[in-house]
């Protein structure tokens, strides 16, 4: 319970960022990657007086995706301050476009002529692990999960492992990303903790392997609720930015 209020509070605040310019895009990274959790405190968002932050909300729950989600949005097709970017979030979510007619929405994913990104609650981990997969992503499957082989700019690429055997403290199934970002020396160790001050996803750690130390990026998400196209995304981002770091570390590609 204590870490769902946690949690609960981190979001509140991540929605309260989105009405500063200056923090709204970090927020924004945060909320998508929190997934369905985000959704109610990002629906409320929908109806502030602020401009920069019902746009905000409607922008990100666009890329979070899901029904309630959808939901929100429709309901805010009514309020003209932020229509055009509730519309523009659903026409990303489904690929449709239905105008700003709410009934006609609803009847269209009734009749299930217009579908949104759902969780992938009830795949097998194979069929999971593929859905994650694009024309830049591909997967392998592994003693211990799978593993993805990103496609970056300049020919570069990022190996990142996923982990679908891990819990949480209270048994809920997990979706944990690893990825290694080159060798660590004590000289670097405080700039780790900088740059984790400094990256609005995952987290730089240390591990010892068997070419010695190495510092590594992690992240974890509550496997129920979430999405594909959530954790497409992080997975993608995760495998970006551990490959900046590699590169500031060893100026190579290590894969």
């Amino acid at each position: 319970m204590a870490g769902s209020a946690s949690q609960s509070g981190s979001i509140e605040a991540l929605v309260n960022d989105l009405a500063n310019y200056a923090t709204r895009s970090r927020a924004r990274t945060r909320l998508i990657l929190a997934g369905q959790a985000a959704v109610p405190a990002l629906a409320r968002a929908l109806q502030s007086p602020i401009e920069g932050m019902a746009w905000a909300a409607a922008k990100t729950l666009g890329d979070i995706g899901g029904d309630e989600a959808t939901e929100s949005l429709l309901n805010a097709l009514g309020n003209t301050a932020v229509k055009d970017a509730a519309l523009d979030a659903l026409r990303r979510i489904t690929g449709r476009d239905l105008g700003d007619n709410a009934d006609a929405w609803r009847q269209a994913l009734a009749a299930g002529a217009v579908k949104g990104a759902t969780s992938e609650r009830g795949s097998s981990d194979e069929e999971f692990a593929r859905a994650l997969t694009n024309e830049r992503i591909s997967v392998e499957k592994g003693s211990s999960g799978y593993t993805f082989t990103v496609q970056l700019s300049g020919g570069r690429r990022q190996k990142v492992d996923m982990m679908l055997s891990l819990k949480d403290a209270d048994g809920s199934p997990l979706v944990a990303f690893y990825t290694e970002c080159g060798p660590a020396t004590q000289d670097r160790y405080e700039w780790a903790l900088k740059t984790n001050l400094k990256v609005p996803f995952g987290s730089i750690a240390l591990r010892d392997t068997a070419d010695g130390p190495k510092f590594v990026m992690v992240d974890a998400y509550l496997r129920e609720g979430a999405t594909t196209r959530q954790l497409a995304r992080a997975l993608d981002m995760l495998a970006r930015r551990a490959d900046s770091i590699e590169q500031t570390i060893t100026g190579a590609d290590k894969l």
